[in-house]
């Protein structure tokens, strides 16, 4: 799990990761400006039928919410 730090040595947030199971949702962690604290984020995916379009749909908020690593030469 990567952790991304703004020049102030605050962490800003931590990556989105698929929870399967019972229940099946993605979770974050994103800074809350209000009380600049880490928050916890769920995002349920079991209204989604069937494996394959599950994990599809993680696969897209994890792009989305995971900025690009950068390259590293």
């Amino acid at each position: 799990m990567s952790i991304r730090k703004n020049n102030a040595s605050l962490v800003q947030y931590k990556e989105a990761i698929l929870h399967e199971g019972k229940e099946w949702f993605v979770y974050y962690y994103a800074m809350d400006p209000a009380t600049k604290e880490l928050k916890r984020k769920k995002i349920k995916l079991n209204h989604i039928k069937g494996i394959k379009e599950r994990r599809a749909a993680a696969n897209r908020i994890n792009k989305r919410k995971n900025p690009r690593q950068s390259h590293r030469l």
